[in-house]
């Protein structure tokens, strides 16, 4: 299966989150070189998450693909969830911290804090299901905790059923 670079899916889908601020995708590293953009790593571990949502909510199997960028010494990971942010932007019960929108494009700071992800699902509308935190604990200049991340989360009571940490 082929993949898709959208560096706009972002633009399109802001984030929920208060501290999430819309960029234009070109304000990002390597906006120009397509999947090997800082715009293009966030929608894999993007896609990661909703597809680990697929499975923890509806059974199915995740699908990837790999490949490996010229001149690297890693493998990359496409991940093919059967629905992605593009379908669940409006959904109240997911709260989604791997977003492009809570990353500084000069610095790679994140904006989400551990107040920020605790107000978030303590006054979400709808029960949380879905945690995805992104870059909390490897980001040098991540700004949340473990305790603050595993605080959030006992917030959820019995609604929570998928949480998905990236280099958390």
């Amino acid at each position: 299966q082929d993949f898709v670079v959208d560096l706009n899916l972002f633009a399109r889908n802001p984030c929920r989150i208060i501290g999430g601020t819309s960029r234009r995708p070109s304000e990002y590293p390597n906006y120009h070189k397509g999947k090997g953009s800082f715009g293009f790593l966030i929608q894999r571990l993007s896609d990661r998450n909703y597809a680990m949502r697929a499975l923890c909510m509806e059974g199915n199997g995740a699908e990837y693909n790999t490949y490996q960028k010229k001149g690297v010494n890693y493998i990359s990971v496409v991940w093919y969830p059967p629905t992605n942010l593009n379908d669940h932007v409006k959904d109240k019960t997911i709260v989604d911290g791997c977003h492009l929108d809570l990353i500084d494009p000069d610095d790679g700071k994140t904006f989400l804090t551990g107040p920020v992800l605790e107000s978030t699902i303590v006054n979400a509308v709808e029960p949380v299901e879905c945690v995805f935190l992104n870059g909390a604990e490897s980001n040098r200049h991540s700004v949340i905790s473990a305790d603050d991340i595993a605080r959030a989360i006992s917030k959820c009571n019995d609604s929570l059923r998928c949480v998905s940490l990236t280099e958390c």
